[in-house]
Formats: C-alpha cells, sequence, structure tokens
C-alpha cells in the first residue's frame, strides 16, 4: 500500500466521524471528540488489508458498510428514501 492510499484512508475516516460527531455536537459541544475514540475506526479503514480500496471492490464494500453502520450506530438519519445509507453507483472500469 502508497502511503497515500492510507493516508486517504485515514482522513476519509476522520471526516466521517467527525461529520457524524457534529450532528450532535449542537448539544455535547467539539469537546466530545476525543481521540481515543477516532482510534480505532482510522486504523480500521487505512489498514494494509484494504489495499487502498481500488474501486470496485470487496474492501471498498466493506469500508462503505463499516462507515454506514457507524453512522447508524451514532444515530444519524440516513438521506436515500429507501431509509439505507448505503448509495448504489454503477462504476464502469475500462483499462488501456
Amino acid at each position: 500500500m502508497r502511503f497515500s492510499d492510507k493516508r486517504h484512508a485515514a482522513v476519509l475516516a476522520a471526516a466521517v466521524l467527525i461529520a457524524a460527531s457534529l450532528a450532535g455536537a449542537q448539544s455535547r459541544g467539539l469537546g466530545a471528540i476525543k481521540i481515543e475514540d477516532m482510534k480505532f475506526p482510522m486504523q480500521f479503514l487505512a489498514a494494509r488489508e484494504f489495499q487502498g480500496r481500488s474501486a470496485p471492490s470487496v474492501e471498498d464494500d466493506v469500508a462503505a458498510r463499516f462507515i454506514a453502520l457507524t453512522a447508524q450506530k451514532l444515530g444519524l438519519k440516513p438521506l436515500l428514501p429507501d431509509g439505507s445509507f448505503l448509495q448504489e453507483v454503477p462504476v464502469e472500469v475500462t483499462t488501456i
């Protein structure tokens, strides 16, 4: 895994969890975001086993499911009409 892939995964995880935490921040304040709370999601999503998460890939699906379950656990409301946190996006892969 290249450094940029690991960094990208860590930044994505941090952004998702910070955004989720901000949903309840009106009552709890930004002080509720703790380093120890961010450590596991960042380590998980930046793990070598994800292989940089090429799209489409099983690793990408696992990461998306983890983020969706985290959002649900935090009590966020899904925006999709079917009540899901996951949006299917068709991807066409072309090689030259």
